[in-house]
């Protein structure tokens, strides 16, 4: 079989500086684009190549890299990943393990049980202390006899740290001071005649994927000290590390300004998004709302253009919908008046019937209470006053399991969409009894989240058959004259989340009370126009949807392109 013919150094560089641009427009684009420089870097693809130099001699270490117990080297060797064939180097490269780049060794940790050994003024780094670049502070220090009687050596400045678990594992560090590390540190005084601090610390870069990908698998993820030690390297000559060194350099800045522009441009366009979309909600006349939609649609493309952008025109849309901006008002609509008289016949025959105590009268609205003006046909009211029902859920939990005879829902089930049963739990029929003379969640019920981080989020109720519910959930029952979707549009706007989130009580649990939720007003549009604005929100909710599928897909043909670059140019 015939060897690969390895790529040419000058084509590889034209191509990355030909599809710079894009790769950099792509999804994580920017970070792809760096790892991209190194690894052209450390492979001889950047066209920094002189034949003629002449290769180093690099003579493999005798000794083991210090502090560390005997381990199979065969078993680390079958870990390790070798992206360097040897007909893909330049001539005069030369192959070895990073174990011949310098002499290794591990930190170590003083035992915390003696006092005398920390606070000692020796800087005493941790691998989170590596921030891939220069490290020249640390929060710990500790003292001479602490290095003495721990496996942590006083290092040089000018080592090179990187970080063997969890987490972190690749991060890299290179001292800028004298100090000694943990054992979570591999640390590497490197042979100056053999290669540059800088050269070993982007070809480390460069591999950093490849040892969290060796390190994952266990339940604390890393890399040994073996795996660093018996790690492939390919080596130029000094004077082509130092040209290889200085074109990352230049391409890295290079990836800087970019990244910069872009923050630029996305934080001004979010920026537009937000100003243009939050002018149309606070808009108080009709020619002052043209005014501002016709700015929006001047700038249409550029404000739709960031996904952000696109939740931000959800709220607004929702908005515009309570404040009855979003469809006509026809004249020939019964009144909300009309439909309040109604709800409160209804509610007195439901008391007299049930034989209970009439409904507590809530106060009126004051002028101070309302925050916009609406038509002359719509109505403001207090929720309390126009539901059937608004009551929470059970407040002492009972036992739940994941098996029994009565679903029981908590927050954690309430999702924009329904009620999500994959985590669902059961309780006893008696349990469940008990609960449901409280609440009797029902088909079609708005079910609201009143307590804890997720606090606002509202549902309409999918399932049929009967269940129980947590006092962090809340149930909403419209009368037939307010439709259970115009409520759950209320409930999402602006206007409710701002109500919703002021004044919320409790420290280790904020929630919203029964009683606050009374209180709330509520903008109510005659029926034929809740009709109207149920469909006109659904129809421009599923155009977001559409548009942020179409950012979605364009964003994956951006990625997959770029992958399809990368392929070519390395």
């Amino acid at each position: 079989m015939k060897n690969p013919t390895p790529a040419n150094p000058a084509r590889t560089d034209n191509l990355l500086f030909e599809h710079f641009a894009t790769l950099a427009t792509a999804p994580d684009g920017i970070a792809r684009l760096r790892e991209l420089i190194l690894q052209l870097g450390v492979q001889g693809k950047l066209g920094t190549n002189n034949p003629t130099e002449l290769p180093l001699k690099i003579n493999e270490p005798k000794k083991r890299i210090r502090n560390v117990k005997s381990q199979d080297s065969d078993s680390s060797r079958t870990q390790i990943i070798d992206i360097f064939p040897p007909d893909s180097m330049p001539m005069n490269w030369r192959k070895t393990t990073l174990g011949s780049v310098g002499i290794w060794s591990t930190g170590g940790t003083p035992s915390r049980q003696v006092s005398n050994y920390f606070d000692g003024g020796i800087p005493w780094i941790k691998s989170g202390d590596l921030n891939d670049g220069i490290v020249t502070k640390t929060d710990e220090t500790i003292s001479q006899m602490g290095l003495d009687k721990s496996n942590a050596k006083l290092l040089p400045k000018g080592t090179i740290s990187i970080a063997l678990y969890g987490a972190t594992i690749g991060k890299l560090g290179i001292l800028g001071i004298e100090a000694a590390t943990n054992q979570a540190c591999a640390n590497c005084v490197i042979n100056e005649k053999i290669i540059t601090t800088r050269y070993l610390f982007y070809f480390l870069r460069s591999q950093k994927s490849y040892f969290v990908q060796v390190g994952q698998g266990g339940a604390q993820p890393n890399i040994t000290n073996w795996i660093i030690w018996e790690w492939p390297i390919v080596i130029p000559p000094l004077t082509e590390q130092h040209r290889i060194i200085e074109k990352i350099d230049r391409l890295m800045a290079l990836c800087d300004e970019l990244e910069v522009r872009q923050q630029t441009e996305r934080v001004g366009c979010l920026k537009l998004g937000t100003a243009s979309l939050a002018g149309l909600q606070n808009v108080e006349s009709p020619e002052e709302f043209g005014r501002q939609w016709e700015q929006v649609c001047d700038a249409f493309d550029l404000i739709l253009d960031c996904p952000e952008n696109v939740v931000v025109l959800r709220q607004t849309i929702l908005q515009l919908a309570v404040q009855g901006r979003l469809v006509r008002q026809e004249p020939g609509d019964e009144p909300a008046g009309k439909l309040v008289e109604r709800i409160k016949a209804k509610k007195k025959q439901l008391a007299n019937e049930r034989e209970s105590k009439a409904e507590k009268v809530l106060e009126p609205i004051r002028d101070d209470e309302i925050p916009f003006t609406i038509s002359k046909q719509w109505l403001w009211d207090r929720l309390g006053s126009v539901l059937i029902k608004l009551q929470d859920g059970v407040h002492n939990s009972p036992v739940n399991i994941s098996n029994g005879d009565f679903m029981y829902v908590t927050a954690k089930n309430i999702k924009p969409e329904g009620i999500q049963l994959s985590n669902i739990t059961y309780i006893s029929a008696k349990d469940h009894e008990d609960s449901y003379k409280r609440c009797d969640p029902k088909f079609g019920d708005v079910l609201l989240i009143k307590d804890g981080a997720t606090t606002g989020i509202a549902t309409i109720n999918n399932l049929h058959q009967p269940f129980s519910m947590l006092s962090s959930v809340a149930l909403l029952r419209t009368p037939q004259e307010i439709l259970n979707k115009y409520l759950l549009y209320v409930l999402r706007s602006p206007f409710f989340y701002t109500f919703l989130r002021e004044d919320m009580s409790g420290c280790a649990i904020t929630r919203v009370t029964l009683t606050k939720l009374n209180r709330f007003i509520i903008p109510l549009p005659p029926l034929a126009e809740q009709h109207r604005i149920v469909a006109k929100v659904d129809a421009l909710m599923a155009l977001c949807d559409a548009l942020e599928a179409r950012l979605k897909e364009r964003a994956g043909v951006q990625g997959l392109y770029a992958v399809a670059v990368v392929k070519g140019i390395a």
